[in-house]
């Protein structure tokens, strides 16, 4: 993240310059010419800390990692100051889920023998990570002015983001010591049975599947940042922004991590583990800037 900062700001920085380098002596900027504009065309992306905050049940924890964001988006300037926004882009969410010790257990009849026995699942070391591609098409409020007499901007929005996931997938990550293992303890033997794959009794660490969340999704979102002008017509923008989901993405399963009945396993996010998960985001973004008049 803090090497992010340091190219974002560089970059800033190093832009003017290149300017000049390229195509001479720089313009001579004028506040009035700009203020001409009144719409605008904003080209971004953006990286940081990409993920779910929830609270696992039984002992879990879950963290989110690393995520990009892209987007274009028009801005029509009801006053200088005052700008109203919609565009549309995309954004990479991922989290990492993991339980150390997760034991669950469950009455059931053999089906052979009508005998009553009891199933139980246990993961150690048990990580899934969940990756979430969205569609996304935000509508916002922004206030822009000059930061005293320089020719920079200060720029401060926010609103609200329709999200529709196109990708959404969870995969175990397990390569380490992670394992999950079914066995069965029969009390009128006292014997607890396992690595019997033919009656259900086996071990496994990888996984891979469609994470059972919702279609669509809504946050709330802002932007703060600042901008420099390349010409009276171009700028460049370097800022902050952080979102925050208002609807949880999981659909309140009751299904259990792992389905004995079918031999399914259902993931994370579309098990009874997560009653509640919100998708947040915060990072750096940069964005090139067209204004017309």
């Amino acid at each position: 993240m803090k090497k992010l900062a340091l190219l974002l700001c560089l970059f800033l920085l190093a832009a003017p310059a290149a300017y000049s380098q390229k195509f001479g002596k720089l313009p001579r900027f004028s506040k009035r010419k700009m203020s001409r504009c009144t719409r605008y065309v904003d080209l971004s992306v953006g990286a940081g800390y990409h993920g779910l905050r929830t609270d696992l049940n039984d002992g879990g924890d879950g963290n989110g990692r690393f995520g990009l964001t892209i987007g274009a988006q028009y801005r029509n300037a009801y006053k200088p100051t005052l700008h109203f926004a919609m565009g549309i882009g995309a954004s990479i969410f991922s989290t990492r889920s993991k339980y150390d010790n997760l034991v669950v257990e469950e009455e059931l009849v053999h089906p052979d023998n009508g005998e009553t026995y009891t199933f139980k699942t246990e993961f150690r070391y048990w990580e899934e990570i969940q990756r979430t591609i969205n569609v996304e098409v935000p509508f916002g409020v922004y206030y822009t002015n000059y930061l005293g007499q320089s020719i920079w901007k200060i720029m401060v929005g926010g609103g609200v983001r329709l999200e529709v996931p196109i990708v959404k997938k969870f995969k175990t990550d397990n390569s380490r010591l992670g394992k999950m293992t079914i066995s069965g303890y029969f009390p009128s033997t006292n014997v607890e049975y396992e690595d019997l794959e033919n009656h259900g009794f086996y071990s496994r660490n990888e996984y891979a599947g469609k994470a059972d969340t919702k279609s669509i999704g809504v946050s709330a979102f802002t932007d703060i940042g600042f901008s420099h002008p390349l010409t009276n017509e171009r700028s460049f923008y370097v800022g902050i922004y952080f979102s925050h989901g208002i609807l949880s993405v999981t659909n309140g399963s009751s299904s259990a991590l792992y389905t004995p009945d079918n031999r399914t396993y259902n993931g994370v996010l579309s098990s009874n583990l997560v009653n509640k998960a919100y998708e947040m985001s915060v990072g750096f973004k940069a964005a090139y800037t067209f204004g017309f008049r």
